[in-house]
């Protein structure tokens, strides 16, 4: 009987020594299969696409770039089978690894082996060549360049061609669709090309050249045709001794010289002689009477290039320029840079220059005799503004108003007709 007990005692051990343990067992479980398939693709020029297999027992996955030594550096991980990795360099290769784990409690086991690595190169997108590419206008020895907008492109380069050495030269660099070339040659002809970039950090892509515009670059200055704001008439109240601004010669004015004036003011102003030389003064040596003007209009050509040169828009496609030097209404239809006259009529503005000067609207319309009064300028406070409207007398071109512009019927209708309200008005 005691060898019987002996023997059972023994089987039973034996039996024991063989079974598994639950932790053994537990631990082989919780151990992930390897990530088999890992592919990588370039989804913008900073980001990439990580996809990869599925893998058994796996609650989630860590993701690794390998850096060129061989080294791991690990990312992040999620609990996917999908990621996007941003903030990438332009042009450079990348090459990561995917390791599956699992994890009980708070313990987390991870495959014995990472997934095959992957290597992936980001690349800068090309801008496309710009189209579309125009002398929208001139300038005093300027030229406005304009184009469409090219695909991807972050700015573009201008380029000029040079006479002297056969070669196109850049000569500006904007990130805007326009370009004014300056100190240009009157008279001389020029070409012109450009091509987009695209610059992401330190990398930049360029496109092909644009197709060639050419022009001649013009003056309007020292002719008839100078643009300039409104003058006042004034007189010397004393004999005075002056400075020629354009060539440093002192000359002596005696009193009641009529001169025009710059600004009705008793600062500093510039004064110009019946000769056309110009001097600066101090306002409180004349006597200021009304405005001083010619009826004699600007060129249509000067009156485009100043417009343009000058940059104004307007909400609208129409702009209204009141010239208080020439006393003429100026209406235009285009876009900023290449505005056309399509409107040029006498007008009377405000005497003494009670006519505001600066960029304004049209705000709002009621009737005034029988026609549109269209105001651009109001003082809700005073409930009182500056208007363009009819003519009440029998001037057609002076300085006699109270401030506001009057015009004939047909241009008030047109106005009324065809510019909306917010149009800009420019009165200079």
């Amino acid at each position: 009987m005691k060898h019987l007990k002996k023997a059972v005692l023994l089987i039973v051990a034996l039996a024991v020594l063989l079974i598994p343990s639950r932790t053994t067992l537990a631990a082989s479980q919780k151990v992930p299969a390897n990530v088999k398939k890992l592919t990588a693709s370039v989804t913008s020029e900073t980001t990439v696409k990580l996809t990869w297999s599925k893998a058994s027992k796996a609650t989630g996955y860590y993701v690794y770039s390998v850096t060129e030594s061989g080294a791991l550096k690990k990312l992040g991980s999620t609990t996917g089978t999908a990621c996007i990795v941003k903030n990438l360099k332009v042009n450079k290769s990348y090459t990561y690894q995917i390791y599956a784990y699992c994890k009980s409690g708070s313990t987390i086991t991870k495959s014995k082996k990472g997934s095959p690595a992957v290597t992936v190169k980001t690349k800068m997108l090309t801008p496309a060549c710009p189209t579309n590419l125009r002398l929208a206008s001139y300038g005093e020895k300027s030229v406005l360049l304009k184009w469409d907008a090219a695909a991807n492109a972050t700015g573009y380069d201008v380029y000029r061609y040079t006479e002297g050495d056969k070669a196109y030269k850049k000569v500006a660099t904007v990130q805007t669709t326009s370009c004014r070339v300056k100190k240009l040659t009157a008279g001389k002809a020029y070409r012109f090309r450009i091509r987009s970039y695209r610059k992401v950090g330190d990398a930049k892509s360029v496109s092909k050249y644009s197709k060639v515009v050419k022009g001649t670059a013009k003056s309007f200055k020292g002719t008839e045709d100078e643009v300039h704001g409104r003058w006042f008439s004034a007189t010397l109240k004393c004999n005075l001794t002056v400075t020629i601004t354009s060539t440093g010669k002192k000359r002596t004015l005696s009193a009641g010289t009529a001169v025009s004036a710059s600004k009705r003011s008793s600062n500093t102003v510039t004064i110009i002689l019946a000769d056309g030389q110009k001097a600066k003064i101090l306002g409180s040596n004349l006597s200021f009477g009304n405005l001083s003007y010619t009826t004699r209009p600007y060129s249509t050509a000067a009156m485009e290039a100043f417009v343009n040169e000058k940059g104004y828009t307007s909400p609208s496609n129409y702009l209204i320029w009141v010239s208080q030097y020439t006393l003429t209404t100026n209406i235009f239809r285009g876009s900023a840079g290449e505005w056309k006259l399509i409107r040029s009529v006498p007008c009377v503005v405000g005497r003494y220059g009670k006519t505001p000067t600066g960029v304004h609207q049209l705000r709002f319309t009621t009737m005034y005799y029988g026609y549109p009064r269209i105001y651009f300028t109001w003082n809700p406070v005073k409930g009182w503004g500056n208007s363009v409207h009819c003519r009440i007398d029998s001037n057609t071109q002076a300085a006699a108003s109270d401030g506001c512009v009057r015009l004939d019927g047909d241009t008030l209708w047109y106005i009324y007709n065809n510019c909306p309200m917010g149009t800009t008005v420019v009165s200079y």
